[in-house]
């Protein structure tokens, strides 16, 4: 009797756990809202409410110190939480507990017009005002230090790539994401 419950106790522990982290991975969504969500981690979200959606980061990284002194942010504490998701990773950077960037590695994020990590880059040359070959493409310049940038409304957008292939997709307040433009 006592061997039977111990092995329905156990029975109930192990199908506890993953119904939680599958109830945690349903509630996500495959969308990115250009330039304002990344699945269900929204920017301007409470920290808390990610931690809610997406569970423990596996990564805390304080960038408080990393702030430059020039930008509206120093002196802020700016964290940067990183989780699993199916197929990579999920990043959120908060500023005093709010949510001013977010970024990806997953594939599995995919912005109405197709943009998402995986995808194929096939650049245009651009002349600018000196000559020089600006490469763009989709609304999108390249620049040797960041990648693929692009500002709009107060957001600076960047796709992270390799050789040809976009290999991360973030955005954020520009004070916050520390990219060169």
């Amino acid at each position: 009797m006592l061997r039977a419950l111990g092995v329905t106790f156990a029975l109930l522990a192990l199908l506890a756990a993953p119904a939680g982290a599958r109830s945690r991975a349903t509630t996500d969504t495959t969308k990115i809202v250009p330039w304002s969500s990344i699945g269900k981690a929204k920017i301007g979200m409470q920290i808390l409410t990610v931690n809610h959606l997406y569970g423990r980061p596996f990564r805390v990284t304080d960038m408080s110190s990393s702030i430059p002194s020039t930008t509206r942010w120093h002196g802020h504490r700016v964290i940067e939480r990183t989780y699993h998701v199916r197929g990579g990773e999920l990043w959120v950077r908060t500023v005093d507990g709010r949510v001013r960037a977010i970024g990806t590695t997953s594939p599995r994020y995919t912005t109405p017009r197709g943009i998402r990590v995986g995808v194929h880059v096939e650049p245009a040359c651009r002349q600018n005002s000196l000559g020089d070959c600006d490469y763009v493409w989709r609304g999108f310049v390249f620049r040797e230090c960041t990648g693929w940038v692009h500002g709009a409304r107060g957001v600076v957008v960047s796709l992270g790539w390799t050789q040809d292939r976009i290999d991360r997709v973030a955005f954020g307040d520009p004070d916050v994401m520390l990219i060169c433009l």
